[in-house]
Parts: C-alpha cells; sequence; structure tokens
C-alpha cells in the first residue's frame, strides 16, 4: 500500500486519484510485467510478492528494466 500511495502521489495527486482504491484493481488485473498474471495471484508467496514489490518500483520510479 505505502507504494501505491507513492504512485498516486507521484502521478495522480492532480486526477484525485485514490490510492487505495487503485491498487485494489490494479492488483485485480492481469499485469503484462508479471507475464499477464494477476499481483494478487502472486501475493500467497515470499517470491511472488517480491516480483509484485518489484513492479511497483519500477513505477515509482520509472524503470522499465
Amino acid at each position: 500500500m505505502h507504494l501505491a500511495e507513492k504512485i498516486v502521489l507521484q502521478f495522480g495527486e492532480p486526477n484525485n486519484i485514490d490510492a487505495q482504491q487503485w491498487l485494489s484493481e490494479w492488483i485485480d488485473q492481469q499485469c503484462p510485467a508479471l507475464n499477464n498474471v494477476k499481483p494478487i495471484e502472486l501475493l500467497d508467496s515470499d517470491e511472488g510478492a517480491l516480483e509484485v514489490e518489484k513492479v511497483l518500483w519500477r513505477m515509482v520510479t520509472g524503470v522499465t528494466a
């Protein structure tokens, strides 16, 4: 949630985006950066949660690799 808030503050504040709502929608959609797997499907393991965290950090920093 902390990373989602950072993303929204960085990119969405002028658009009145709610971080919690954005995260709840994003986490339940297929994510190309995760091989089209829904992030929520990966959160039941440490390895999967780390992959989701990496994607969120890439959103925050703008790194694409």
